[in-house]
């Protein structure tokens, strides 16, 4: 998941709290039985659902309303004014609200333990659909809450003191923000926002939410980490939403570190409004969704390995080309991709506003699917379920700036499957739904918490559904493991750092990569016995109708070229990618083939396409950032975020496209803005680096001829200057704007040892590369105790001691 909110198992009672929190007796959350949809249109003869009374309201707070303590803990100029929650002023929202009767409490019974088979978890909760009373509301403009009127101490009732009793968290020092219980807009999702850029380390973040008359306890929100890995500018950092059957009111509080207030503080209640046809539309036919296969294809089988191999070392991307592919082989051009793909509940079925989302980035390959659970109520209606996804896509897409809902599907307890983020049905959109894992994943989302309750068989067998049909499609073997790279960026959730490769199993929990509990203690076990139900239907598919067809061919780049959106080079431009990149083909028109690329699908020469693995290239020439700059998968600061190159790096210019470079760094390898990058300078000679524009200054070290070093200004005749052993000063006559040849060779020599090549003339400076016994050596210059030489691998310093 993106661990979302803790909800109700019952409307009109507390939340559930996830483990950890005091949890109540596990309930087996079978639904009960569904009778057929009254209507039966498909999504090809219906348009797109439009929900009436969608609306949104966000209320800021910066600090510890008095009006939410009790009476012994109020300012004592307040205490007078003291008024129960009920005296709080609703805020209006902009749009005219609907109210909708609660759902009948649930009955909950004792579960099977966890280990319990899906046929014996046969409890079923009674539920009644709400039914709907609507009222209308006058629109108005936005109000800002209000006081309201003082009420004298004794008209404060028991039940309104006992809601403030509880209202302070056991650590007061840490409180920095409480707001009185305030009506709301009648709402089915709520969350905590605050500004990114905020200084403050956000401890807790709770709501509490009035459902009917009665009031939840307090939940604590899992709190999203900030992830750039899909390139979306990210200004917002927040929690879960928390899922309710329909709630009136709330009030929320947060604690940090310092007890300051966060910057940006709110909280965002959402109401997806109604549609007659939630709950009531077939799931459009598999049928509808085919398309014809143009090309050869392919598929990569990964070794089988079991558990996760946290001990895998990073690889820089300055040091490697890209990765290996799988075995190719050709396949039959006929359309299997969706020979095992069930029903689904398409984006305009759902009621989703296309005008929210942003087109994703695409993921080259298929590798893992990932199991979530939203951690919402497990009581909810047919209905309520397309509102759910509603709540949750706004959530994600609006509130939280992703640009969409974050997983690629989503299945409730009655077993339907909904189409989640845009483009899922028939690609590979990069999600949001596992951080620093979304490249080469899906995630799919069981509708419910499985953190108390045992998940329904009807949502199982759907979940197996889907993960047949895209492991199909995709050409994975369901019960064997796989290796995944983190692309975690600072904040994310990952357990593994950036460019750690972890070995999982194909089919996952988002917990095998991320610190969260999803999918629930009750969900996780049940993935065993999944990947072996879903590899044998794979298997069986295979046998009947061969491979499905969306094991396309991975393919490397032989040089930077433009990604066309057409066949041509009249064709227009979608962007541009570097040699030796990952792309995937999926199809063939003459000369030229569509592929799947970092940037999105488009058309490349065939002639550029090699079926191996292709080198990064000669550098052109090695530069040092000017200061923290993004790399992009593309260049065009519109592409996916793949990396943040911090200040004063070294990068090696691989081939520029107008005001772009593609570069390898230590973060890896892609496309900065060339104005990021300092104008490349090299030393004319072997030359000591000061720390001050001084000959008399305390010298850093020594580097050699030919080194590449970055300007950042002048001193009278000296250059302050960005080295490979550090920042200093050198004679600005010994800078040239000219690439200049390490020297003559005043010897021919080998090593006598292995050996380290060093950047500059000391052992405390870095490694450049390990030079073998007997390895061949062209000595350029000599200092005390240290040759300045060149290798097959590079130039720089080694010991004059480890040379014959």
């Amino acid at each position: 998941m993106p661990n979302f909110a803790l909800g109700f198992l019952a409307p009109a009672v507390s939340l559930t709290l996830i483990a950890g929190l005091g949890l109540p007796a596990v309930v087996s959350s079978d639904p009960p039985t569904q009778t057929t949809p009254a209507s039966t249109t498909t999504s090809e003869e219906t348009e797109a659902v439009t929900p009436t009374g969608q609306d949104e309201e966000s209320i800021s707070f910066t600090e510890v309303d008095p009006e939410a303590l009790p009476l012994d803990a109020q300012p004592q100029d307040s205490v007078s004014a003291s008024a129960p929650p009920e005296a709080v002023e609703s805020v209006e929202s902009s749009e005219p609200a609907e109210s909708s009767a609660e759902a009948s409490p649930e009955t909950s019974e004792p579960a099977e333990d966890a280990a319990s088979t899906d046929a014996e978890a046969t409890g079923e909760p009674s539920t009644e659909v709400p039914s709907e009373v609507t009222e209308d509301q006058s629109a108005a403009e936005p109000q800002a809450l209000s006081a309201p009127a003082p009420a004298p101490v004794d008209e404060r009732d028991a039940a309104d003191q006992e809601l403030a009793e509880t209202a302070l968290p056991d650590d007061e020092e840490q409180l920095a923000a409480l707001t009185a219980p305030t009506e709301t807009i009648d709402f089915i999702a709520a969350g905590l926002t605050w500004n990114a850029s905020t200084t403050e380390n956000v401890v807790e973040a709770s709501v509490r939410v009035r459902e009917g008359d009665q009031w939840s306890d307090w939940n604590e929100l899992e709190i999203h980490p900030i992830d750039r890995e899909s390139g979306v500018t990210v200004t917002k950092q927040g929690t879960e939403p928390l899922i309710t059957n329909g709630a009136n009111a709330i009030q929320a509080r947060v604690l940090t570190e310092s007890g300051d207030v966060p910057g940006g503080l709110e909280v965002t209640v959402i109401d997806p409004g109604e549609s007659p046809t939630d709950g009531e539309l077939a799931p459009a036919s598999p049928a509808l969704e085919e398309e014809p296969v143009e090309a050869e294809l392919s598929s990569s089988v990964a070794p089988a390995t079991t558990g996760v191999d946290a001990s895998a070392s990073i690889r820089l991307a300055s040091s490697i080309t890209p990765e290996e592919s799988g075995m190719t082989r050709a396949i039959q051009a006929s359309s299997n991709a969706n020979v095992l793909k069930p029903a689904i509940v398409t984006r305009s079925q759902w009621g989703a506003n296309e005008s929210w989302a942003v087109d994703s980035a695409q993921s080259p390959k298929l590798d893992a699917m990932y199991i979530h659970h939203t951690a919402g109520t497990n009581n909810y209606s047919a209905a309520q379920a397309y509102q759910q996804i509603r709540a949750i896509y706004s959530y994600h897409a609006r509130t939280l700036n992703w640009g969409d809902i974050g997983y690629q599907f989503l299945v409730d307890r009655y077993g339907t499957i909904y189409e989640g983020r845009r483009g899922a049905l028939t690609s590979l959109p990069v999600g949001a739904q596992a951080g620093g894992f979304n490249t080469n994943t899906i995630g799919i989302s069981a509708m419910g918490n499985f953190d108390v309750a045992q998940p329904p068989a009807a949502m199982v067998e759907a979940l197996q559904k889907v993960l047949a049909w895209q492991g199909y499609r995709h050409g994975l073997k369901a019960n064997s493991n796989t290796q995944l790279t983190s692309r975690a960026t600072p904040g994310s959730s990952a357990k593994y750092p950036s460019g750690t490769k972890v070995t999982v199993p194909v089919i996952l929990g988002h917990r095998d990569t991320n610190s969260t509990a999803c999918p629930g203690r009750y969900l996780y076990p049940k993935l065993s016995s999944m990947r072996t139900n879903v590899a044998n239907r794979i298997a069986a598919a295979e046998r009947e109708h061969g491979p499905g067809d969306a094991v396309h061919e991975q393919m490397w780049l032989r040089s930077t070229q433009g990604v066309k959106n057409g066949t041509g080079v009249g064709a227009s431009t979608l962007g541009w990618i570097g040699r030796g990149e990952i792309v995937t083909r999926i199809g063939t028109n003459g000369s030229w083939s569509r592929v799947q690329t970092p940037i999105g699908t488009g058309w490349l020469p065939t002639k550029q396409l090699s079926q191996w693995q292709v080198t990064l290239g000669a550098v052109m020439e090695t530069r040092y950032t000017k200061r923290s700059t993004t790399m992009r998968v593309g260049a065009n600061s519109k592409f996916a975020f793949r990396a943040t190159v911090p200040d004063q790096a070294r990068v090696e210019v691989l081939s520029r496209f107008g005001a772009w470079s593609y570069v390898t760094t230590d973060a890896g390898t892609g496309w900065i803005a060339t104005s990021h990058l300092h104008v490349a300078r090299w030393a004319s000679a072997t030359v000591m680096i000061k720390r001050s524009p001084s000959s008399s200054a305390a010298s850093i070290g020594r580097i050699g001829r030919a080194e590449a070093v970055g300007v950042r200004g002048t001193s009278g005749s000296w250059s302050e200057v960005i080295t490979p052993i550090g920042r200093g000063w050198m004679p600005t006559s010994q800078v040239t704007a000219s690439k200049v040849s390490p020297g003559s060779v005043i010897s021919t020599t080998t090593t006598n040892r292995r050996t380290t090549l060093k950047v500059g003339a000391h052992s405390s400076f870095g490694d450049r590369a390990v030079l073998a016994n007997g390895a061949r050596i062209q000595v350029h210059a000599r200092v005390p105790y240290w040759s300045y030489v060149t290798t097959s691998v590079g130039t720089g310093w080694v010991a004059t001691t480890h040379l014959k």
